[in-house]
């Protein structure tokens, strides 16, 4: 993960350090063959936090 300006810029899968390749999210279409993905400069993304711990 890299920040520029308090800005994501892309996103590192670990592959190596993983025991299978067949759990979320490296199943996932998007990143399923990539080690690493790049969000656009220009592009705001909201993400949301799913965690019981936080209600």
């Amino acid at each position: 993960m890299a920040l520029n300006n308090q800005f994501l810029q892309h996103l590192i899968f670990p592959r190596e350090t993983v025991e299978s390749h067949n759990v979320y999210p490296y199943d996932l279409a998007a990143v399923k063959d990539r080690h690493r993905l790049d969000f656009h400069p220009k592009i705001t993304y909201f993400l949301k936090l799913k965690s019981d711990s936080l209600l």
